[in-house]
């Protein structure tokens, strides 16, 4: 049988294969094999090849030698010469890094890709787009109204444009204040009609007042400014990617609308200001600094309220931000969300406490979702179970971590850092909540700073706190709890599942050394504690 008159299944399987990608250099997503068959005269091959070609289209351009810089030109002029080509196309993946001279070729393939009928995934990325530039007269809000965006085929789409997209990406990875993207064209993203899957990697260009307290501002309804019924957001997935916190009033205006909305994945809401981490070696992480004094678990609480009826999944972190140096003592109560099955979430915002060891929180189970399946509390930052990170480094230092503090937190059954979850489990035993339960894990996680000197450990709950398991196997849930402990420090009670990085590199914090100047004049503990 000839190749030609193969079933098309076969054949579109057979001709995926001529351009292998194996030793590629980076930043080349070519098939040159497959436009040379899409040129051929040979009509069903041509016809396959060129089906294979647009389905799927990857762009990568990481300096000006990228030769995928080059395949872009030439699929706008494509795309000019036969308009029909862009409803051939499935999914984009595009990353750019910045350069003035080429950023309108980015703009207009996504103009290109705003026509399509077919398009239903983009991954829009770029490095460092152009400076937005506001309109310097009026007031503050038609300013911020004003500015146009790096990319406005994307960001200022027109009705009509990219009507069947499913899932979008977007990634803006500049950190300069003035790359920023404003609100409202972030609120313009998620009106796009065929939305079901929205990644947001983004900095919104307007601060917030109030930072973490969400207290200040206007509160957004599903109205417009002339009273009118704005539309309603279709999208059921909702991701603010990359750690940073999220901007409250792009909260305000999208969640009242976002009526179908099932899974939420965000860090702390707020304000907030870049800082640059170092590790050992000068190895950097970049962080956020939450700005205002005070977080309010409950005004968190409160922006989150109108997904209520909806919400199924909700991930709300602090992994990579340094929360406020107070808590206003409140708590964020969940138990309005009906249909709520998976919960990760600081443990700051349940529990009522800031900095430090938790302390309280024994009818936390008051503040859960009456359907939650899966529970996971992440301990960040300074903030730990039983002790605080502080707490931890100076017992190490002093060689009395095993003596006092390990022994001392455990003695009377763990304490208030376990009150909490021995009432859960209880009440989830004794069959009291109603809950489906199945699974809890409490994690204190990583620190990123120079003090190196730490390990995570899953703990096996040994002795008098030996009844977790009695009561967990009781209440049919599986439990799990990871510690923050001392890189050196060894017990049976513990597995030691991950050590920190750099412990050995240039800069790595000693406790050998002498206390002294430290990284420019700030103290490790002072430097751990805002992390």
């Amino acid at each position: 049988m000839q190749l030609a008159n193969l079933p098309p299944e076969l054949l579109r399987e057979i001709i995926s294969h001529i351009d292998d990608a194996t030793g590629r250099e980076y930043a080349d997503h070519g098939s040159p094999s497959l436009c040379a068959l899409a040129l051929s005269g040979a009509r069903r091959l041509a016809d396959v090849a060129t089906a294979l070609l647009y389905d799927v289209i990857t762009i990568e351009r990481n300096g000006d030698g990228a030769r995928d810089g080059q395949r872009i030109v030439l699929l706008n002029r494509s795309c000019r010469a036969n308009p029909q080509l862009v409803h051939r196309i499935r999914s984009a993946d595009i990353r750019w890094s910045h350069s003035v001279d080429t950023t309108p070729h980015y703009d207009e393939f996504l103009a290109h890709l705003a026509r399509s009928s077919s398009l239903v995934s983009l991954d829009a990325q770029l490095g460092r787009p152009p400076p937005l530039v506001p309109t310097l007269t009026g007031s503050a809000a038609a300013a911020e109204a004003a500015i146009s965006s790096p990319l406005p085929a994307l960001f200022e789409w027109q009705t009509g444009a990219f009507a069947a997209l499913r899932e979008l990406h977007v990634h803006l990875n500049d950190v300069d204040h003035d790359a920023r993207i404003p609100v409202h064209l972030l609120v313009r993203l998620c009106e796009m009609p065929s939305l079901q899957d929205i990644t947001l990697c983004v900095t919104p260009a307007v601060d917030d007042d109030g930072g973490a307290s969400g207290n200040s501002g206007k509160q957004d309804s599903s109205s417009d400014a002339e009273g009118g019924q704005l539309p309603v957001l279709r999208f059921t997935d909702l991701c603010f990617g990359g750690g940073q916190p999220v901007s409250i009033a792009l909260l305000r205006q999208v969640l009242p609308r976002a009526t179908a909305l099932k899974t939420l994945i965000m860090s702390l809401p707020g304000a907030a200001v870049v800082v640059n981490r170092k590790m050992a070696d000068d190895v950097s992480s970049g962080g956020y600094d939450l700005k205002g004094p005070v977080l309010s678990p409950r005004s968190i609480g409160t922006l989150l309220a109108p997904t209520t009826a909806s919400l199924e999944a909700l991930d709300l972190l602090a992994d990579n931000v340094s929360l406020p140096t107070q808590h206003d003592g409140s708590q964020m109560d969940l138990s309005a969300f009906a249909r709520l099955r998976t919960l990760e979430i600081t443990a700051c915002l349940l529990f009522g406490a800031g900095r430090g060891r938790l302390v309280g929180g024994t009818d936390m189970w008051r503040q859960l979702p009456p359907a939650l399946e899966k529970l996971t509390i992440a301990f960040d930052g300074d903030m730990g179970l039983f002790w605080s990170l502080d707490e931890m480094r100076e017992h190490d230092r002093a060689g009395t971590f095993a003596s006092e503090l390990w022994g001392r937190r455990l003695q009377d059954g763990g304490g208030d850092g376990l009150r909490w979850l021995v009432e859960l489990l209880r009440r989830l035993a004794d069959g009291k909540l109603g809950s489906q339960l199945r699974s809890i894990a409490v994690e204190e996680r990583e620190v990123v700073d120079r003090d190196r000197n730490w390990a995570l450990a899953a703990w096996r709950e040994p002795g008098d706190s030996g009844r977790l398991r009695d009561l967990a196997q009781a209440a049919a849930v599986k439990l799990e709890i990871q510690l923050r402990v001392p890189r050196a420090f060894r017990s049976e009670d513990i597995e030691v599942t991950y050590e920190a990085e750099y412990h050995d590199h240039r800069g790595t914090v000693s406790y050998d050394e002498p206390e002294g100047p430290f990284n420019e004049g700030s103290s490790p503990a002072s430097e751990g504690s805002n992390w």
